[in-house]
């Protein structure tokens, strides 16, 4: 008796499993994945599953099915890509193909040709990602990629570059350890697909690096010297130059971060030079030896050119120098012209201000020493004897403004020997302090002997002048006049908004809205300034401590008078411009109101209207009524109006009736008809 073999047991989990994946290769003619088999499930199964197995459905089923292809029920025709395929005997036929579906690796090949043919040169991994993210953006994934995700591509291409399937025809420099090299298909021609130079910003620097250089070579053999190195400013010129608006450029320190990668890389391109006495880095070719560069002229900066040309200068004038002299020193060097758009003048600034606020004890210093008549000067050596010989360039100035020989013609052509005199102890007085000055440059120790000499001819100068002002002084017939032993140096001043409110009536743009400084701008020096002593600062609230000069007082009235008076405020102000100079102490005035001589009672009214105070007006007021001359009467009479005096009106009214002369009675009487600018204008 024989037996049949028994036909396999399978459990109940696995036989749904299995019916299920009978039932998907009759219905679609074709093998199936787990993940699709999952799918396709019918409710009655996976609620079978489900009580059978605690894990996932799909975990299930994959398990089940290799467990079946272990025990021989289905059978597998191979993995395609990564997924593998199953089916039941009989109820497929094994030879039918798998589906048409690529893998990753298939898929990024295809990615690597399309980049090709889209840029026409080899491809590095950040191309490849690029277009596919282009592609996935636009919606335009061809179904040749199948399912090719970005985050894949890295190690796909990898992958094939050691199989063999893309060949790196490039490493560049500046790429990372995969994004640095530049891939081909394998049935690529590589004659047909030449990679650009350069494709990284590395590469463009290095470029840039290798232009220059070759440049600088060939300047060096017309020249006959040896090649100067490179500057990191240069290479920035350069790079500027060749790729307009480029992206990193906009950041000063991707270039430097560049240049340093070149410098440290296994293979340098480039290695730094460092000057004694010099902070700044120059760069030459990695492969140039020390002995082959010249090192005398080369710059890393414009601040570097600015301090040489300063020096030079320095060195060959014997003292500290102007921008004009830099400029002169620029000229005759072409190769310490500034290679930004600053000019000198904004780099001497800039370099002094940055001389002070760093640590410059490593390199060459540029300091400004000071200001004179309105010219900076600056100096690379020491402070002490640059301000030594600006002191002297400040008092030589001082003493060519006073113009001596001008000032004592003037004074002896003065008509009131009262005012010669006070003219004369106030130019002694001005060249004492200006000779107390002189003594202490000669008391400094760092003088050239070039300024020692000029300052002690200087101090001569000034004391045969005190000689013949002593001399002057002494002929002058004031011996009666018991005038004060020291002129006063006090000024009366006007700030600009005060002598803007005089004026108004007289200069149309008095009228104007415009910011006090401009005001005094459009006067210019046509009134005298003097410095402001109660001047606090120029954000001060209050307008008299804000101010850093005051007008001179009467010699802005002077200037209104002669300009915009009527014919005898012109008179008056004639009389008193030619007289009065700078004294501006009236103690020397009213001494010559006693004078016999008319005239010069009338010369001395003219200077008080114009200097007089309220209590110098008590003065003018004993001459309209004491005074024997009619003329004296009558300018006293204009002085004392002009200049403001007390109970004008009443005094006007008094001279009208009382005056015994006529013609003081009639200027009077139409004064007294006019309005309060009468006396501007008669």
């Amino acid at each position: 008796m024989s037996t049949s073999p028994k036909e396999p047991r399978v459990q109940p989990a696995h036989q749904c499993v299995l019916d299920a994946l009978a039932a998907y290769n009759l219905a679609y003619g074709e093998f199936a994945t787990p993940a699709e088999l999952s799918a396709s499930l019918s409710p009655a199964p996976r609620k079978t599953l489900g009580e059978a197995y605690a894990r996932p459905v799909e975990e299930s089923v994959w398990r089940i099915l290799s467990q079946l292809h272990a025990r021989g029920l289905v059978f597998s025709p191979g993995r395609c890509p990564a997924a593998r395929y199953y089916g039941v005997p009989g109820r497929i036929d094994p030879e039918t193909p798998l589906p048409g579906r690529r893998s990753m690796r298939q898929g990024v090949l295809e990615l690597v040709r399309m980049t090709v043919e889209h840029t026409g040169r080899p491809v590095r991994v950040g191309d490849a990602t690029a277009l596919l993210e282009q592609l996935l953006q636009e919606g335009r994934l061809p179904d040749t990629l199948g399912e090719v995700e970005p985050n894949q591509v890295v190690h796909s291409m990898m992958s094939l570059a050691q199989t063999g399937d893309l060949v790196c025809v490039r490493t560049l420099r500046g790429g990372s350890r995969d994004g640095g090299k530049l891939y081909l298909p394998a049935d690529a021609d590589p004659a047909a697909f030449q990679a650009p130079e350069p494709v990284t910003w590395i590469e463009q620097v290095a470029a840039t690096v290798d232009l220059l250089w070759t440049e600088r070579v060939t300047q060096a053999e017309m020249a006959e010297r040896r090649p100067r190195p490179m500057s990191t400013g240069e290479i920035r010129a350069r790079l500027a130059a060749l790729h307009p608006g480029h992206e990193r450029l906009r950041d000063p320190q991707l270039l430097v971060n560049a240049i340093r990668q070149l410098s440290l890389a296994e293979e340098p391109l480039v290695r730094a030079v460092r000057r004694p006495g010099e902070r700044a880095i120059l760069w030459v070719p990695a492969a140039v030896p020390g002995e082959d560069v010249d090192l005398g002229d080369a710059y890393a900066s414009d601040a570097e050119r600015i301090r040489e040309a300063v020096a030079r200068a320095e060195g060959a004038l014997g003292r500290p120098v102007t921008v004009r002299d830099v400029r002169d020193e620029l000229d005759r060097d072409p190769s310490l012209r500034p290679a930004g758009k600053q000019g000198p003048h904004a780099l001497l600034n800039d370099v002094a201000r940055k001389t002070l606020r760093e640590d410059t004890s490593g390199s060459r210093r540029l300091l400004r020493a000071g200001t004179v008549e309105g010219r900076a000067y600056y100096t690379s050596g020491e402070m002490t004897q640059a301000r030594g010989y600006l002191e002297w360039l400040q008092a030589a100035s001082d003493w060519d403004t006073l113009a001596f020989p001008a000032q004592v013609e003037a004074i002896r052509s003065c008509a009131l020997p009262s005012a010669a005199a006070g003219r004369l102890r106030l130019l002694q007085a001005e060249m004492g302090g200006l000779a107390q000055r002189v003594a202490g440059v000669l008391n400094r120790t760092c003088l050239t002997p070039a300024v020692r000499s000029d300052a002690n001819d200087l101090a001569s100068d000034l004391g045969s002048a005190r000689s013949e002002t002593d001399r002057i002084l002494a002929s002058l017939p004031v011996a009666h006049l018991q005038l004060p032993a020291e002129v006063s140096g006090d000024v009366a001043g006007w700030t600009a908004e005060e002598l803007r409110g005089v004026l108004a009536p007289f200069y149309p743009a008095a009228t104007e809205e415009m910011p006090p400084g401009k005001f005094a701008a459009m006067l210019g020096w046509k009134v005298r300034r003097i410095p402001n002593p109660g001047y606090v600062s120029r954000w001060s609230e209050d307008h008299r401590t804000a101010s850093t000069y005051l007008f001179d007082r009467a010699d802005a009235l002077l200037h209104a008078a002669l300009r915009w008076g009527g014919t005898e405020c012109r008179l008056h102000a004639s009389l008193a411009s030619s007289e009065l100079g700078t004294l501006r102490d009236p103690r020397f005035l009213t001494a010559s109101l006693t004078d016999p001589n008319p005239d010069r009672r009338l010369v001395a009214v003219a200077c008080l209207a114009f200097v007089a105070t309220g209590a110098v007006c008590g003065e003018l007021l004993r001459v309209i009524r004491g005074d024997r001359d009619a003329g004296v009467r009558r300018s006293a009479l204009w002085g004392y109006a002009f200049a403001g005096g007390a109970g004008t009106r009443e005094l006007v009214i008094e001279r009208a009736e009382k005056d015994p002369d006529r013609s003081v009675r009639a200027t009077a009487q139409a004064a007294g008809r006019g309005d309060s600018d009468w006396w501007w204008k008669s």
